[in-house]
């Protein structure tokens, strides 16, 4: 488990020099202040203090750094802001690989995932990674 607080905690750093008002979510999608326990990380895409998003990083499966954002997060950029878009998502995908991680990011239709989107994703990791034994 210290591979993956180790990799919240440095997601978080990595985050917080760029984004300052981040919101850190832990494996149940609630609140927390401690950066090694969080699991899901908030913030509002910003450039030139022009916000064009809301970003949800989540590292709740422990195999992957997922990314959502709005569907339109590059809807209002102009060339530059677009390749600092870009260029901020390859950041995370070298992140991903420097903490043995694969990198999915996800363009959804909602504007900012809620409290409940995050306990409905955690839960349905925690359906994903349990294992049954059967008998014939």
């Amino acid at each position: 488990m210290a591979g993956i607080d180790q990799a919240a905690d440095d997601l978080f750093f990595k985050l917080r020099n760029r984004f300052p008002k981040i919101t850190l979510g832990d494996e149940e999608g609630n609140s927390t202040t401690n950066p090694k326990e969080a699991r899901f990380f908030n913030f509002d895409f910003e450039e030139n203090e022009i916000k064009f998003g809301n970003v949800t990083a989540s590292l709740i499966d422990k195999e992957n750094l997922k990314v959502y954002f709005s569907q339109d997060i590059t809807k209002y950029m102009d060339r530059e802001e677009k390749v600092e878009w870009y260029n901020f998502l390859k950041e995370l995908r070298k992140f991903a690989k420097s903490h043995l991680l694969g990198l999915d990011v996800r363009d959804i239709s909602k504007d900012i995932l809620t409290h409940e989107d995050l306990k409905f994703v955690s839960n349905q990791n925690k359906e994903k990674t349990q294992i049954g034994e059967s008998k014939v």
